[in-house]
């Protein structure tokens, strides 16, 4: 029975012999080379361990506790701050530490999605001052497909376009 499998460059089906299994092979549609496999029988296909269902109720649980937790932890800010209070202003020294760098940069994306722009303009001169660092953590922060808590609400492509006008101005 011929053994079936994808090519790994054009990801065309692929019918080889027996015989060629474990060696190296041209894909007759692309002619890149490909790794031929070693036939598996119907013995060797395993199946899927069962689901523990109790494991996945608890993850669930976790999961829902830590939502509400976070939504417990804003809705007290927004009491203490009001809705549309900025986040406090950082003061900075020449040279601010990695962390703190991420912080000033998620509050300028906060303040920039408020619209609250002097204190944006504020925070866009503080991360000026350390400008090859915010450079590295923006193009870090760009490539990240997950957004921190706090970004959550702000859309991925306004956030891009945020540091994109960030970017000009340093």
């Amino acid at each position: 029975m011929p053994i079936s499998f994808h090519c790994e460059h054009c990801g065309k089906e692929i019918k080889a012999p027996d015989a060629t299994a474990g060696k190296r092979g041209k894909c007759p549609h692309c002619q890149g080379v490909c790794y031929i496999p070693a036939a598996t029988s119907e013995d060797e296909v395993y199946d899927l361990a069962p689901e523990d269902s109790e494991a996945e109720r608890r993850r669930v649980r976790e999961e829902e506790a830590a939502r509400a937790l976070q939504r417990k932890l804003l809705s007290e800010r927004r009491e203490i701050d009001g809705p549309d209070a900025p986040p406090p202003i950082r003061e900075a020294d020449e040279q601010v530490r990695p962390g703190d760098l991420r912080a000033l940069l998620m509050d300028y994306l906060s303040a920039m999605s408020r619209g609250h722009l002097e204190e944006a303009d504020r925070l866009a001169a503080v991360l000026s001052r350390n400008k090859k660092s915010v450079l590295q953590l923006m193009d870090r922060i760009g490539a990240d497909d997950v957004l921190s808590a706090s970004m959550s609400e702000l859309p991925r492509p306004v956030m891009l376009g945020y540091l994109r006008q960030l970017r000009g101005r340093l």
